[in-house]
């Protein structure tokens, strides 16, 4: 039986990984990267962490995933007004571990996004960053949790921690945290190991995605952290001496997008949209407007302001803004456009308005003459499998420069007055980085990209294992120094029980997710 190892650098961008390789930034990455492929790996639409690992570790499209992937239930007014955080049972389809461990590999997993709650493996489990905060059940076998009484499943980046993220941040304590869990991680890595002798190990260093949202730019602090992953990595690979190596990242990065683009006022202008004309609502549209307003004035208030009060005005009240009998289709943030079923009595129509949208979206440029969106594309380009009929009906990333906000405003665009502490995000990144070293790979720096959803499929070939006949990944052939022949397999997918986070484990999530600016 064969060994693989996936290290995941999250967040990783290709330009700057490129970069330090050919200086011999990285010791060990610096030294190896030329003994395998390496090239830029193309994230998914929206580039974001909760989608963009699913589709890593299924080989899928989120339509063949599970019905929240995109954090919605279809045209769903209560749905918009609230956040959704997946957890592992929101995952219909066999992820790469349970497939080897059915097969009989013993697995090690650590920090992988969206494995909470731990599922049963053949070896060991160690759940990620949504993990509620003082959950219990977070490491599989349940008596690896009690050797696990000090492990910090991720830094606390709840807001505030670091001082107010509207003011100053205490960005030394942040990095003093980050790159401590991150060690830990390491060790823990290490330690692991050695105890089980996984033949399938993969970790992600996802301190490394956080780090980049708070020290995007300074590329001195930024190569301190990536040198002590770099060492991990080394260590890893030498303890374990795998036959198929991976290092890879879920998307890039850029700085942080600093105008609004107010995406539901574009479709009220166009006449898809309606607001809502009910006293509740006028007066809920009145009040976010006369707080954005107020804030631009005298900033300083943002600091006094509670969190909770923020978000219900920036977010929970949405609900009562828009007028969702008369409304044709509402964005949801980056998740996408979502058609309301009343408007539409064929996938025709919905085919057509689909195209429009995307059309009106590719066309439009701000006051400066600035593209906004970068990509859009429609359900029917992207999506395939059970869960179609939930997803968006327009899936779209902006340009770096343009964040979106879902609320009404009387403009399309302005300055962006939230969160001045974050430097750089990833939505508008789709290249990430990967490295794969087999003895069937050539050693090679590749121009063409491959795609997030390939690596499934590839790692499984390289272990010289059947693949499921569902994934829709494919083995780019360009990478192997003989002509490939695959072997596929129909096997169906034994789930785990549906499981639903508490409020109060919800609450520690989305003060995580706010922490890092994602919500």
């Amino acid at each position: 039986m064969k060994k693989g190892v996936i290290i995941g650098f999250d967040g990783a961008p290709f330009k700057m990984i490129d970069k330090f390789l050919k200086e011999d930034k990285l010791p060990f990455f610096s030294k190896i990267y030329k003994e395998g492929a390496f090239g830029v790996l193309e994230s998914v639409i929206p580039a974001y962490t909760m989608i963009a690992w699913p589709c890593f570790y299924t080989g899928k499209n989120p339509a063949k995933i599970g019905p929240f992937l995109i954090k919605s239930k279809g045209f769903d007014p209560s749905a918009f007004a609230k956040s959704f955080f997946v957890n592992s049972t929101d995952i219909k389809t066999w992820t790469i571990w349970e497939y080897l461990s059915h097969l009989g590999y013993k697995v090690g997993v650590m920090n992988v996004p969206v494995t909470y709650p731990p599922k049963k493996v053949k070896g060991f489990l160690i759940t990620d960053f949504l993990t509620p905060k003082g959950a219990e059940n977070f490491a599989y076998p349940p008596e690896l949790t009690q050797k696990l009484k000090d492990y910090r499943i991720s830094p606390d980046l709840d807001i505030g921690r670091y001082g107010h993220p509207d003011s100053k941040v205490d960005l030394e304590k942040m990095k003093k945290d980050l790159t401590g869990v991150l060690k830990e991680h390491g060790e823990w890595a290490l330690k692991l190991i050695k105890e089980y002798s996984p033949d399938f190990f993969i970790i992600n260093f996802k301190e490394l995605d956080d780090f980049m949202h708070f020290f995007y730019g300074d590329e001195e602090k930024i190569l301190e952290v990536y040198k002590i992953a770099d060492s991990y990595t080394q260590k890893i690979y030498e303890l374990l001496n795998p036959d198929i190596f991976v290092i890879m990242s879920d998307h890039g990065f850029h700085k942080v997008p600093r105008t609004y683009f107010y995406i539901n006022s574009f479709l009220e202008k166009k006449g898809y949209l309606k607001r809502a004309k009910t006293l509740k609502g006028r007066a809920s549209i009145s009040i976010y407007k006369l707080g954005e307003k107020v804030l631009r004035i005298m900033p300083f208030l943002r600091n006094l302001i509670p969190e909770k009060a923020k978000y219900k005005v920036a977010r929970e009240h949405i609900i009562h803004r828009i007028d969702w009998d008369n409304s044709k289709c509402f964005a949801n943030w980056y998740a996408g456009v979502y058609f309301n079923e009343k408007f539409f009595r064929t996938q025709e129509e919905r085919k057509k308005f689909a195209e429009q949208i995307k059309k009106d979206f590719l066309n439009l440029k701000d006051e400066k003459g600035r593209k906004v969106f970068k990509i859009v594309h429609t359900k029917y380009e992207l999506f395939k499998g059970p869960y179609f009929d939930l997803m968006p009906e327009v899936v779209y990333t902006t340009e770096e420069d343009f964040r979106i906000n879902p609320n009404l405003a009387d403009k399309l665009f302005d300055v962006r007055i939230d969160r001045p502490d974050l430097k750089g995000h990833h939505h508008a990144d789709m290249d990430g980085i990967f490295f794969i070293k087999a003895e069937k790979i050539k050693k090679k720096v590749y121009e063409k990209k491959i795609k997030l959803y390939d690596i499934f499929p590839t790692f499984l070939y390289l272990l010289g294992e059947k693949i499921p006949d569902d994934v829709d990944g494919k083995i780019p052939e360009i990478l192997f120094k003989e002509r490939i022949k695959p072997d596929f397999v129909s096997i169906p997918y034994r789930g785990a029980e549906e499981y639903e986070m508490k409020d109060e484990e919800a609450e520690s999530v989305k003060k995580h997710l706010k922490g890092l600016g994602y919500i």
